[in-house]
C-alpha cells in the first residue's frame, strides 16, 4: 500500500466501521482487492431482521409491557456475538449529512451469543431495535427494525 492509499484506507475504515472499530463487509472486499489476496476471515452479512416474525414493512406493533422477540438472519461469520440496543425513533432528522442528534436509548445494551433477543418495552412510543453482529475475526454487520408500542 502506498502512502496515498494509507489516508484512503483510514477514510474507508472511518465510514465503514461499527462498534469498537469492527469492519463491515465492504472493508473485507476492499482489503481483498487492494492486497490482491484472499483472506480466511469472512464478514458477517445480515439477511433479515424481524420482530415476532414481522419485517419492518409489516409495521410490528406491541402493547406496553408485551414481550416480543427480535431475531436476525446472519450469514457467515465465526465466533459470533450480538450487541443489541433500543433507541427511541428519531424526531429530529437532517438531510445531506447534516448533524442529527442521537435518539435517547431505552434501557441498557445487551450482548447475546445467539441472534435472538427477547424484549419488553413498557413505555408507549416508536422505537428502533439495533443489532450489531460481531465476528471473532473483527468484522461486523448491522441491522435495525422499527417497532411501535401502544399505537
Amino acid at each position: 500500500m502506498t502512502d496515498n492509499n494509507i489516508s484512503e484506507s483510514l477514510l474507508v475504515r472511518y465510514f465503514a466501521s461499527d462498534v469498537n472499530d469492527e469492519e463491515r463487509a465492504a472493508v473485507e472486499v476492499m482489503e481483498r482487492l487492494w492486497k490482491q489476496t484472499d483472506t480466511p476471515a469472512v464478514a458477517p452479512v445480515v439477511s433479515l431482521i424481524t420482530a415476532d416474525g414481522k419485517q419492518a414493512v409489516q409495521n410490528p406493533v406491541f402493547a406496553p409491557g408485551e414481550k416480543f422477540e427480535v431475531s436476525v438472519g446472519v450469514e457467515s461469520g465465526r465466533g459470533m456475538k450480538y450487541v443489541w440496543e433500543i433507541l427511541r425513533e428519531a424526531t429530529r432528522t437532517a438531510t445531506g449529512g447534516a448533524y442529527e442528534p442521537r435518539p435517547e436509548r431505552y434501557g441498557n445494551t445487551c450482548v447475546t451469543r445467539r441472534p435472538v433477543l427477547k424484549i419488553r418495552i413498557d413505555s408507549i412510543g416508536n422505537y428502533r431495535v439495533y443489532c450489531y453482529a460481531l465476528s471473532a475475526d473483527g468484522y461486523a454487520a448491522t441491522a435495525n427494525i422499527p417497532v411501535s408500542v401502544g399505537r
